[in-house]
C-alpha cells in the first residue's frame, strides 16, 4: 500500500475546503506558554517550540508522554529494552540511548518546573495535564538543569478554588481498562483550596504467553496526584504536590527478527510480527514504584518582578525480569534477572523574573542545586553455543548439542551525583527601535562532581570471557561549564517575527555505570557540548488563519556520549567520547483555519546526522565511517485534520484523523558492527469521533470511538544487534487497536 496516500487524501480535503470558507471564519486561538519563565504567545518567543494544550490532549490521544512524538518534529522516542515504563528521548538527534544512573540525559524532563533526572516512569500515564511544551535545541540559561538536546516541560492543573469533577472511562481490545477520576474541591479554608488525580489502567500485552508468566507487555499500571494551592496573600502563592505511580507490568517481547547464528538454529524466528510465543523458561512480572513532592512559593514583590523558589524530591524502585528472544526451543539466550534500580533526587532552585525601564528590559536569573544518589544491581545469564567460542572449548561446553545457559556477571553500581549553577538571561527592546528589536544574552555556569563505586561477579561465561572479580572499587570527578547564548528577534509586523540565536549546551561527564572492568567503569567519560546556530520564522497570514513556523538549524556537536552494547557480550555497554558530529536540520509547523469548523495541521522535519570524528584511543586512527547518531531519522512528517462543528446547543462533534511517518534510523551508534539492525521506516494511522458535551446526569458527557495504528503496519520500536545468537534482534510496536472513551464532567 502507498504510504503517502493518506497525507494526499487529506491535502485533496484542505483545498476542498478551502474553496468554501468564508471571509467571516474566526482566526486561529492564541497560544500562550511559558517556555522562557513567564506567559507569552508562542508567536512571539523565539525558540523553536511544540506545545500542546488540553483539547490537543484529548485529540492527539496522548495518554503518556511517549504519544507526543509523533505530533513535534525532529523528536524521537524509544522505550529502554528491559523496561516499557522507561522512555530514551531524543530531540534533533541528541539523546541517550542507555539508561544508567551515572549519566545524565540530553533532553531534561520537569513537571511543574521540576527537574526529574532518571526517566524511569515517563512512560506513565499523565494525570490531568494542562499543557505539554517541547523546546528544541540546547538549553541551559531557562531551566535549572543543562541540556544539549531539549527540554519537556509538563503543566499540571492546578486548583482553581471552585467544585469540579470529571469521571473518565475507557474500554478497548486487549482487554483495555482504565479509569480516571480528577476531582477540584472547593476552597476549602479561605486560601487554600486542593485538587485530586487518580488513574488506573490495565492491558493484556500483544504478545501472548503460553507458558508460565505474564503477557509481553502486559500491563497494570495506577498513579495519583494531589495539588494544594494556598493564596497566603495578594501576592504570595503557595503550591505543594505528591504524586504517586504504581506499576505492575509485563516487559516487551524481544523476537529474533534474523536468521540465527550458527549453533543457535533451534531459536525460533521470524521477520514478521510473532503474536504468541511459548518460552522454555517462566516469566516473571516486573515493577516500577515513583514518589514525588514538590513545592513552589511564588511571591509577586511587585508588578515588575517574581520571586519564586522551587523545591523537588523523588524517589524511584524498579524492578526488572527481561528474557530477550525467548522460545520454546532453547534455555534463556540473554536475561536479565533481575535487573533492581534505587533512585532518589533532591532539587532546589531559586528564580527571579521581571522587567524594568518600561518594560524595555526583561530579564531572568537563577540558582540551581541537585543531588541525586542511586544504584542499580542485575544478574545476566547468556547461552552460548560451541561454534560461537574460539580455541579449545571448556568442558562440558563441548559436549551440548544446544546453546548453553549459565551467569555471566552479577553486577552492582552504585552513583551520587551533585551539581550547582547560576544562570539567567536579559532581553532588551529598545523604544528607539519602536521595541520590535529584541536582544537577548544569557549566560550559565554549572559545576558538577560525579562518584561512582562498584563490583562485579563473575558467573560460568563470565570467567570464560575473562572476566574481572572485584568489589567496592570507587572514583570521583569534576565538571565545570559556561555556556553562552545570544538570540536576535526582530518583529517585522504584528504577525510576523523572524530570529537568529547563538546557544552553547552542555552534558556533564560520567561513567560507565555497566563497564565490566574495573577500568571501564572508574575512566571518567568527559563532557559533552554543542554549539547551535539557528534562524527562525513565526507567522500568520490571512488574517490569523495561518499560521506557519520554521526553524534551521546547524549544529556542532562535540565529544559526544556513545554508548552500546559489544557485540556477543551485550552485559558489557561501552560508553566513551566520540569525537565530533555535524547535525543540519529544518523543521516546519503549519496550521491552517480550513473553514469554520476544519483545521489542518502539519508539520515536517530534516535532519542530516553525520559522526565525523571517532578516533580509536589505541591506534589513533578515525574510525567515523562506523558510526551513527541514533533515532535520527532524515525525513518525518504528520499530517492532521480536525473537524468541530456544533450539532445542537452545547454540543459538538469531534473527528479527527491523522498520520505520521518517520524514515528508517539506527537503533545504536555501532552502524558498522551491526549494518543490518536498521529500523525500517514506517507509517501509523490513527483517528477518532466522537460528540462531546451533551447534557446528562446533571453535567456533560462525552463520548468517542478512537482507533491507532488502523493499517495494523507492523513496525520496530527497537532493534538490538549485539547479541550472539542474531544480529536482529527486536521489539514491535502496537498492533491494530481500537476503543470507546466515555467522560462525565461538572
Amino acid at each position: 500500500m502507498n504510504k503517502k496516500w493518506y497525507g494526499t487524501t487529506l491535502v485533496a480535503l484542505l483545498l476542498s475546503g478551502v474553496a468554501q470558507a468564508q471571509r467571516s471564519a474566526p482566526a486561529l486561538e492564541e497560544i500562550v506558554v511559558t517556555a522562557e519563565k513567564k506567559a507569552a504567545s508562542l508567536q512571539d518567543t523565539p525558540i523553536s517550540l511544540s506545545a500542546f494544550n488540553s483539547e490537543d490532549i484529548e485529540k492527539f490521544g496522548i495518554s503518556n508522554l511517549a504519544d507526543i512524538q509523533f505530533t513535534v518534529p525532529n523528536m524521537a522516542m524509544r522505550q529502554f529494552p528491559n523496561s516499557q515504563s522507561s522512555l530514551r528521548v531524543f530531540i534533533r538527534g541528541i539523546g541517550n540511548n542507555d539508561v544508567q544512573i551515572t549519566q545524565d540525559p540530553a533532553v531534561g524532563v520537569y513537571i511543574d518546573g521540576i527537574y526529574v533526572s532518571r526517566s524511569s516512569g515517563l512512560a506513565n500515564k499523565i494525570v490531568d495535564p494542562e499543557r505539554i511544551e517541547v523546546l528544541r535545541g540546547p538549553q541551559g540559561t531557562l531551566y535549572g538543569r543543562n541540556a544539549t538536546g531539549g527540554a519537556i516541560n509538563i503543566v499540571p492543573r492546578a486548583p482553581s478554588g471552585e467544585f469540579g469533577w470529571k469521571q473518565s472511562l475507557t474500554l478497548g481490545n486487549y482487554d483495555r481498562l482504565e479509569v480516571q477520576t480528577d476531582i477540584d474541591f472547593p476552597e476549602i479554608v479561605s486560601g487554600l483550596s486542593a485538587k485530586l488525580g487518580y488513574v488506573f489502567s490495565e492491558r493484556d500485552g500483544w504478545v501472548e504467553n503460553l507458558g508460565e508468566g505474564p503477557d509481553f507487555g502486559d500491563e497494570r499500571k495506577q498513579g495519583a496526584r494531589l495539588a494544594l494551592r494556598y493564596d497566603a496573600s495578594d501576592s504570595v502563592t503557595v503550591d505543594y504536590a505528591y504524586d504517586y505511580t504504581d506499576n505492575d507490568i509485563g516487559t516487551f517481547y524481544y523476537q529474533t527478527i534474523g536468521e540465527p547464528a550458527a549453533g543457535f538454529e533451534q531459536v525460533t524466528w521470524s521477520e514478521d510480527f510473532i503474536d504468541s510465543v511459548e518460552p522454555r523458561h517462566p516469566i516473571e512480572e516486573s515493577g516500577l514504584r515513583v514518589r514525588g513532592h514538590s513545592l513552589i512559593v511564588g511571591w509577586d514583590v511587585n508588578d515588575a518582578m517574581n520571586v519564586k523558589s522551587l523545591s523537588g524530591y523523588r524517589d524511584m524502585n524498579e524492578w526488572i525480569y527481561q528474557d530477550y528472544g525467548a522460545n520454546a526451543n532453547t534455555d534463556r539466550l540473554f536475561a536479565n534477572d533481575p535487573f533492581v534500580t534505587a533512585h532518589r533526587q533532591f532539587s532546589q532552585e531559586f528564580q527571579i523574573t521581571g522587567s524594568a525601564l518600561d518594560d524595555q528590559l526583561s530579564y531572568l536569573a537563577g540558582i540551581y542545586y541537585f543531588e541525586e544518589s542511586g544504584s542499580e544491581h542485575t544478574t545476566d545469564y547468556i547461552a552460548l553455543a560451541a561454534e560461537t567460542l574460539t580455541g579449545p572449548l571448556p568442558l562440558p561446553i563441548s559436549s551440548f548439542v544446544e546453546p548453553v545457559e549459565e551467569s555471566l556477571q552479577t553486577r552492582t553500581t552504585w552513583a551520587e551525583n551533585e551539581a550547582s549553577a547560576i544562570f539567567g538571561q536579559v532581553t532588551y527592546s529598545p523604544v528607539q527601535l519602536d521595541s520590535r528589536w529584541h536582544f537577548t544574552v544569557g549566560i550559565r555556569q554549572t559545576e558538577d562532581t560525579r562518584y561512582v563505586r562498584g563490583s562485579r561477579r563473575n558467573g560460568f561465561w563470565g570467567v570464560v570471557f575473562g572476566g574481572e572479580d572485584f568489589d567496592n572499587v570507587d572514583a570521583e570527578s569534576d565538571y565545570s561549564n559556561t555556556s553562552p547564548a545570544f538570540t536576535v528577534a526582530w518583529d517585522v509586523t504584528d504577525d510576523l517575527n523572524v530570529y537568529a540565536k547563538y546557544v552553547e549546551g552542555y552534558r556533564t561527564g560520567g561513567y560507565t555505570g555497566r563497564g565490566v572492568s574495573s577500568q571501564s567503569l572508574t575512566t571518567p567519560i568527559g563532557e559533552e557540548q554543542v554549539a547551535n546556530t539557528e534562524l527562525g520564522i513565526k507567522s500568520e497570514w490571512f488574517d490569523r488563519r495561518l499560521r506557519v513556523n520554521a526553524a534551521l538549524f546547524d549544529s556542532a556537536y562535540d565529544d559526544i556520549q556513545l554508548s552500546f552494547a559489544t557485540q556477543g557480550n551485550p552485559a558489557d555497554v561501552v560508553v566513551f567520547n566520540a569525537g565530533k558530529a555535524s547535525i543540519t536540520g529544518f523543521e516546519t509547523d503549519l496550521t491552517l483555519l480550513v473553514t469554520h469548523d476544519l483545521m489542518l495541521t502539519m508539520n515536517y522535519a530534516r535532519l542530516d546526522a553525520n559522526v565525523e570524528e571517532v578516533i580509536n584511543p589505541n591506534t589513533g586512527a578515525n574510525e567515523a565511517e562506523g558510526y551513527a547518531l541514533p533515532s535520527a531519522p532524515e525525513s518525518s512528517y504528520m499530517v492532521d485534520l480536525t473537524y468541530t462543528p456544533y450539532l445542537w446547543g452545547t454540543v459538538s462533534l469531534l473527528a479527527n484523523i491523522n498520520y505520521s511517518w518517520r524514515d528508517s534510523q539506527w537503533p545504536a551508534a555501532n552502524a558498522s558492527v551491526i549494518n543490518d539492525a536498521e529500523i525500517a521506516d514506517y507509517g501509523l494511522l490513527n483517528a477518532r469521533l466522537g460528540v462531546r458535551d451533551m447534557a446528562a446526569f446533571g453535567g456533560l458527557m462525552s463520548v468517542a470511538l478512537w482507533g491507532k495504528n488502523l493499517t495494523d503496519e507492523e513496525y520496530q520500536l527497537d532493534i538490538i544487534g549485539a547479541f550472539p545468537w542474531s544480529t536482529r534482534v527486536g521489539a514491535f510496536g502496537e498492533p491494530a487497536s481500537y476503543g470507546l472513551d466515555v467522560s462525565l464532567q461538572f
